[in-house]
């Protein structure tokens, strides 16, 4: 299956009311899944960023290519006051992973990622504040531990 090309920002609204069906939806992770299998050995997934510190990460199988992370270098103190970033500091720099469809050489039109954990939230933050994409797809359930996600 070849990858399918790009997708802009204008496309989005058309393509979300094209999975609005269950099963355009069920083909569309369908055809996510084989991509990931064919592009895990072109670009590889960040398990040794998600093995260092396992509690960053909300799911495990749902994990950024290395190409895509977001290392964040700049002085915490300046934006967080006394709150520290919990990043795998055993890689030597603080990092988070986020997929985007833009050149690493400019802004990122949206950024996809983990929806954070209650100890990554700074981070996260830190991430949109220096990433400074005008869209961020936060990727997960709905429904947490029984109860209704805000949204």
């Amino acid at each position: 299956m070849p990858s399918p090309p790009p997708s802009g920002v204008q496309d989005l609204k058309g393509h979300i009311q094209h999975i609005k069906s269950d099963d355009a939806l069920f083909a569309e992770f369908q055809r996510l899944d084989v991509l990931t299998g064919q592009q895990d050995g072109d670009y590889g997934l960040t398990s040794k960023m998600a093995d260092v510190v396992p509690a960053l990460n909300r799911y495990k199988d749902m994990l950024p290519y290395d190409q895509n992370i977001v290392r964040l270098d700049r002085d915490w103190d300046t934006y967080c006051g006394d709150q520290q970033p919990i990043g795998p500091l055993a890689c030597g720099y603080d990092a988070l992973g986020r997929a985007e469809v833009a050149p690493m050489e400019r802004l990122p039109e949206y950024i996809a990622t983990q929806g954070p954990l209650t100890h990554t939230e700074a981070d996260f933050l830190f991430m949109v504040h220096q990433q400074r994409s005008p869209i961020v797809i936060m990727l997960c359930k709905y429904v947490q531990s029984s109860s209704y996600t805000r949204i």
